[in-house]
């Protein structure tokens, strides 16, 4: 019983000193890290208003109102010597007004060949002229280069000596454009005297702009062209005068937009549109007797417009004045006969 009550008194006294080791920060046992005890925080006073920074006062934002871009002067150059009919169609609305000089104006109405002209081609004309003569001439044309060295006071043929009738502003158009006419070369008379004098003076011709063409007038071809032909090629013609509308397109772009002015719609592209024009076509008397009628009986009924079909059929309108009677007895047509009995065998109709 005593040696039992010393074993558990030397027991405690031995637990006792294993605690106070380990409050002793020595290691039990070893690979053991010692714990650390944090140390404690240290917390400062939350701050109050009177302790926060003065923070920076936004500054009003200022609005910038911008300049407003300056229009251009738009201006157009109306060159004198342009073609008076081409002029008289032209009405500058408000917002584009003529300019004196071509150098002030931002666009152009000029000859194409101008070496003044903008850069950029707002659009392209084609003014016609015809070369005309009193309607009862037998002359039906004539080169581009007998009509040139007519210019210049050499005429040829027919037409020698006699002066190439013209208005004012039709000289002034054409000496832009060739140069200063010969001597003698052409005669000026107001556009309302032309006619009368071409018929008082026979043989004589002139040059009138296609506006102004009037019945009375036999228009000449140019070199095969004439004005009046629906296959006609201002291109292949020497009496097209070539002008131009120039200019900045995007001021052109502009004017449309602020001014609500269509440039390229004020001006005419030409003076001959083919769709106001008719063409009659008329064949004078007609008698399919005698040796044309014999002809026919041999060589077939279409004999007599073999070589003219494609004229004949080239117009709106073809009148063919048949002078003589169809009939069924009409006899076979003896080409020899004197009589002036004519009549025409029914069967021709099938042409």
């Amino acid at each position: 019983m005593k040696n039992t009550a010393k074993r558990f008194k030397g027991g405690c006294l031995a637990l006792c000193f294993c605690l106070l080791a380990t409050g002793c920060n020595y290691p039990v046992s070893a690979g053991l890290a010692p714990t650390r005890i944090p140390e404690p925080t240290q917390f400062s006073a939350a701050p109050t208003d009177q302790n926060l920074p003065d923070s920076p006062s936004p500054s009003p934002t200022s609005e910038v109102t911008p300049s407003p871009t300056p229009l251009p002067d738009f201006t157009i150059w109306l060159n004198p010597t342009d073609p008076a009919g081409l002029i008289s169609q032209v009405t500058l609305p408000d917002g584009l007004h003529s300019a004196n000089q071509a150098n002030d104006a931002l666009f152009s109405l000029d000859f194409g060949n101008s070496p003044g002209l903008k850069k950029e081609t707002i659009k392209n004309i084609d003014w016609i002229y015809a070369l005309v003569a009193p309607f009862p001439s037998l002359v039906d044309g004539v080169t581009s280069d007998e009509f040139a060295q007519a210019w210049k006071g050499k005429a040829q043929a027919v037409f020698k000596d006699k002066p190439l009738l013209v208005d004012q502003n039709t000289e002034a158009v054409f000496e832009a454009i060739w140069g200063p006419p010969g001597a003698n070369a052409v005669r000026i008379l107001p556009a309302g005297r032309l006619l009368d004098e071409a018929w008082n003076s026979r043989p004589s011709w002139g040059l009138q702009p296609f506006e102004s063409l009037e019945p009375k007038w036999k228009v000449l071809t140019v070199d095969g062209q004439s004005p009046l032909h629906k296959d006609f090629d201002p291109s292949l013609y020497s009496l097209a005068v070539h002008m131009a509308l120039t200019g900045e397109s995007q001021a052109a772009e502009l004017l449309k937009e602020v001014k609500a002015v269509d440039l390229a719609g004020l001006i005419p592209s030409t003076n001959r549109d083919p769709k106001k024009m008719t063409i009659l076509l008329m064949t004078g008397v007609t008698g399919l007797v005698r040796a044309t009628a014999a002809r026919m009986e041999k060589n077939g009924v279409n004999y007599p417009g073999q070589d003219i079909v494609d004229w004949l059929r080239s117009g709106d309108f073809t009148h063919i004045s048949n002078e003589v009677s169809l009939s069924s007895d009409c006899p076979y047509p003896n080409a020899s006969s004197t009589s002036l009995l004519f009549c025409s065998r029914m069967r021709i109709l099938a042409f």
